[in-house]
């Protein structure tokens, strides 16, 4: 009975596959950054230790070197002390092409498994707020609640290293299918042009947004497009045959109708 009361006092063991990664994705790359231009693409394992300013035997390294796998940036065979950057993760320290590096880190990303549910779930969609982007950890990923705000802003760094996250000019946060281009690096990831996803809220403004086609002109009247600003075109249509000083008296009427209405009596 005793023991029984004792053991329910306990917290419950976390492990790995629920703990978010020690390392976000940003910082996991830069860990292999900083391991291949000091030491090319393998070293042996207290090297790396030193690079990382931890000892082989802290619970920081191995929480490291754990990351680091998971994201699939590095391999060690069973036994062997030699950490090596794996092909995944050369593709993103020293790509062959600028689409490489792009590709290599949403698959990086996406390694992590609660990454990819969420990912999934949330893509070409907006980023919900804080409270229900809790809540979905919760049902979806099954992550106790003292861990959700580490989950939480995990991902989001990660996806921002990813390209995955679009800031919108509603100060909104779109979850992308497919990674933002690099600088430098024209368009996206499978993409021609960035496209808004089907049935996202701002697919239906961009219709609103552009003007209908102005109907065919009277055949008694002429019509001039005018430029306005914001890539929008006004249009003024006259009657056919108006002289200069017909257009002219146009104008005054125009004036007058802009004049505050205190001087409008006075104008003639």
């Amino acid at each position: 009975m005793a023991k029984d009361a004792k053991d329910a006092g306990k917290r419950p063991y976390v492990g790995y596959g629920v703990k978010p990664p020690y390392l976000s994705l940003r910082e996991a790359i830069e860990t292999i950054k900083n391991m291949y231009e000091k030491a090319a693409a393998e070293l042996s394992v207290e090297s790396l230790a030193g690079l990382l300013g931890n000892t082989v035997s802290s619970s920081s390294f191995r929480k490291k070197m754990m990351a680091l796998k998971n994201y699939g940036l590095i391999d060690q065979a069973s036994g062997d002390k030699t950490i090596r950057i794996s092909n995944l993760g050369m593709n993103i320290v020293a790509p062959s092409t600028p689409n490489a590096r792009i590709r290599a880190k949403k698959e990086s990303f996406l390694r992590i498994n609660n990454f990819m549910v969420l990912h999934k779930h949330w893509e070409g969609k907006i980023l919900p707020a804080d409270e229900f982007f809790r809540n979905t950890l919760r049902e979806k990923c099954e992550v106790p609640s003292e861990l959700l705000e580490g989950w939480k802003d995990i991902f989001i760094e990660s996806a921002q290293e990813a390209g995955l996250l679009q800031q919108r000019v509603d100060g909104k946060t779109l979850v992308r299918s497919e990674p933002i281009a690099e600088e430098g690096v024209e368009g996206t990831v499978g993409e021609g042009e960035e496209k808004l996803p089907p049935g996202d809220p701002e697919s239906e403004k961009e219709k609103v947004r552009k003007p209908p086609p102005l109907p065919p002109p009277d055949k008694s009247v002429k019509r001039f497009q005018i430029p306005l600003p914001g890539g929008k075109i006004g249009a003024v249509e006259l009657p056919d045959g108006w002289n200069e000083a017909d257009v002219e008296k146009m104008i005054k009427v125009i004036e007058v109708m802009f004049l505050p209405e205190k001087e409008k009596g006075t104008s003639t």
